[in-house]
């Protein structure tokens, strides 16, 4: 027994002649091996990086953004109350600039020498929406920037980090009690607000680019320190964001 198992066994084992010749030995991968080579950074730190984003998460993600934009509007439309003192200032002083620029009607008062901003910017802009819908209409306008802020704020941090990331600086933002005050206030407060949003999400959009696309959100930024002079000490934190923002894309040339 113990020799037919041996010979079975050396049945099994192949022979010398048996053996694959030397031009068999596939040399190199063939077609059922597929090699897949990753482009290198810029700075040869390895293989570049790649945020794949579903097609299901994103549209679920717009979703709920759409959702946080609707309570957001929701809040701010439940206040009611008549119009507040700078609102008629400003409005009234709106529909003397468009008098005076229509008509060349004299302007009753230097509005440059004590408002807060550029009297042809945001009360032009007011007088306008006023001669729409009334004050409600005035209101609209300042709702739909921060409705814009909010989406821009959300836009510009998933960007940066992610989707979670930005539904939650788009909630926290949303519900405090400043822009649900200035949601529904016709003061300037809210355009320049936009316009500063606007600006940043430019600089972070733009930050993957090998030219200075960053000079774009110079013209908002202008427009927002216009609007309203205090928007001014914001315009350093725009700066450094750009840097910050361009850092893991370019490295120190920022």
């Amino acid at each position: 027994m113990l020799a037919k198992f041996s010979r079975q066994s050396d049945a099994l084992l192949p022979g010398p002649e048996e053996a694959p010749a030397p031009s068999e030995v596939p040399e190199a991968p063939g077609e059922t091996t597929r090699v897949l080579r990753l482009p290198r950074g810029k700075h040869g730190s390895g293989p570049m990086r790649f945020t794949v984003t579903s097609r299901r998460r994103t549209w679920v993600s717009r979703a709920v953004l759409f959702a946080i934009l609707c309570v957001q509007a929701a809040l701010s439309l439940r206040m009611s109350n008549t119009a507040f003192e700078d609102e008629a200032l400003y409005l009234y002083s709106g529909h003397l600039q468009i008098a005076h620029l229509l008509h060349g009607t004299a302007l009753q008062g230097n509005y440059a020498s004590y408002f807060s901003g550029a009297p042809v910017l945001y009360p032009v802009l007011g007088a306008l929406a006023d001669d729409v819908g009334g004050l409600a209409a005035a209101r609209a306008v300042s709702l739909i920037a921060m409705l814009a802020t909010t989406g821009l704020l959300y836009s510009l941090t998933r960007r940066l980090f992610n989707e979670r990331v930005g539904l939650c600086a788009a909630v926290v933002f949303s519900v405090t009690e400043s822009a649900l005050f200035l949601g529904h206030l016709a003061t300037y407060d809210a355009p320049s607000l936009f316009l500063l949003a606007l600006a940043a999400w430019i600089v972070v959009r733009t930050a993957p680019f090998r030219w200075p696309g960053y000079l774009l959100a110079a013209p908002p930024i202008a427009l927002a320190v216009a609007t309203k002079y205090a928007a001014g000490l914001f315009v350093p934190t725009i700066v450094l964001l750009s840097a910050l923002a361009a850092w893991p894309h370019r490295g120190r040339k920022p």
